[in-house]
């Protein structure tokens, strides 16, 4: 695998790709990784590279960078930003639909082969949906039992209301019954609204896990930094993303 000849290649072809790319996520995450036979690299040098030029890049956007420090060579150059939708697992690979990133705002989008996926953080992303669908689930079981308790507790308290306006034992003894009534759906009520309280928590919660994982409109996403190892014999290129280092 020529991995000099195809960065040369890739860099030449992504120079009229200029993309945009705001996540919400760190995408500069993990540095370090272990690659299978190689050893441990860390991504430390390009990560911190990677910032400044998206910070240097802004600065030009907005008109003011015409004094800027110029920056130092990319280093690590053949480790690119990978996003993109999973098309199909082979194997212990995925073949993703990426766009390829060779600084903040250069890019060629191509199909890939990524070896060591992010397996994990799927299964994790997946997770957390479905933990979300059950929170939404068993809030809006809540929301209808409060309403339930709400609107009982009003008819109780309209009935012990239109006793109160009667005389003798009957009236006096509704008024206990529908007193205790009303008492018991005030009390469901408030039960309900702690419970909702809690259950509005832990759904903040699952949400702030979610939003720092890659997805698009619900769907998990690949946003790591990956080497590039050459191409398949279809032609593919490889990317090695690595297993993190713990």
């Amino acid at each position: 695998m020529r991995i000099t000849g195809l960065v040369v290649f890739l860099l030449t072809a992504w120079v009229a790709g200029a993309q945009t790319n705001n996540s919400g996520w760190p995408d500069c995450r993990n540095p370090v990784r272990v690659l299978g036979g190689q050893g441990t690299v860390d991504l430390t040098p390009l990560f911190e590279w990677w910032t400044r030029q998206a910070a240097a890049t802004n600065v030009a956007a907005a008109g003011s960078g015409t004094n800027a420090r110029p920056l130092a060579s990319r280093p690590l150059s053949v480790w690119f930003r990978i996003t993109g939708t999973k098309v199909e697992a082979v194997e212990d690979s995925w073949v993703v639909d990426a766009v390829i990133y060779s600084s903040p705002k250069i890019s060629k989008s191509a199909r890939i082969i990524l070896s060591d996926p992010p397996v994990l953080e799927e299964q994790r992303f997946n997770t957390l949906q479905s933990q979300l669908a059950e929170l939404d689930r068993r809030i809006a079981i809540a929301r209808d039992g409060y309403y339930a308790d709400t609107n009982a507790e009003a008819q109780a308290q309209a009935q012990v209301d239109r006793f109160r306006r009667g005389w003798g034992k009957v009236a006096a003894e509704s008024i206990v019954i529908y007193s205790r009534i009303e008492n018991q759906n005030h009390a469901a009520a408030v039960a309900a609204t702690k419970l909702l309280d809690q259950l509005q928590s832990t759904r903040e919660q699952v949400e702030i896990q979610l939003r720092a994982i890659p997805s698009f409109n619900g769907v998990y996403q690949v946003d790591w930094f990956a080497m590039l190892r050459g191409h398949n014999q279809q032609g593919l290129l490889i990317f090695d993303l690595g297993s993190v280092s713990p």
